[in-house]
């Protein structure tokens, strides 16, 4: 996904809109592979600002994924707004050297300068007035995922006697299975109980 923001650049607090639609079978997080069910959709909205840009954008896709705890797979509808400030780098060299006269030199001084590297964490820099913004965006995409995927909230899981799947098998293993090593102790509650 490749934006030109050379329009934008040249044009002050001008705004402008991109919508991409595209084809991402899977994706990694971590040792999960996520599988996408059909296509990515993105769509920025993009605003000049000063030395940087303001995006505002979401992120659709339908991802296929397994519950956390009955362990069948399902569709995850994702839906994340998201936003973002982005400058060309050498729009922030200049942002950064404080209204002075910067030689070649004093450039390479810049990037090291602790006000530099403080303002590119802040947002994302690009070298280039034509942006590929795929690594971004799917960093957005992975931030706005769950913990653990569940597939409703009424999943009852699996069972931890059988390992049958609760929601369509019902079980006959006994509820209250009390681990050996807490035999007394669920005793003595027992006794206390009558």
């Amino acid at each position: 996904m490749r934006i030109n923001l050379s329009q934008l650049k040249h044009a002050p607090e001008a705004t402008h809109t991109f919508q991409f639609h595209k084809p991402c079978p899977f994706f990694s997080m971590g040792a999960d592979i996520l599988a996408l069910e059909d296509m990515l959709g993105v769509d920025l909205k993009v605003m000049r600002a000063g030395n940087s840009f303001i995006v505002s954008g979401s992120v659709h896709a339908r991802i296929r994924v397994v519950c956390a705890r009955c362990l069948e797979e399902f569709i995850f509808p994702l839906e994340a707004a998201f936003e973002d400030e982005w400058a060309l780098a050498e729009d922030l060299i200049g942002e950064c050297d404080l209204g002075g006269c910067v030689t070649p030199s004093d450039r390479v001084d810049l990037r090291n300068s602790g006000m530099y590297q403080q303002r590119q964490d802040d947002l994302f820099c690009f070298t280039e007035e034509e942006v590929d913004v795929t690594e971004r965006i799917m960093e957005h995409l992975i931030l706005s995922l769950p913990m653990r995927f569940i597939c409703s909230g009424e999943c009852r899981g699996l069972c931890p006697q059988c390992g049958r799947n609760m929601n369509t098998d019902p079980c006959t293993c006994q509820d209250q299975a009390v681990d050996s090593r807490l035999a007394a102790l669920a005793q003595s509650q027992w006794n206390s109980k009558k």
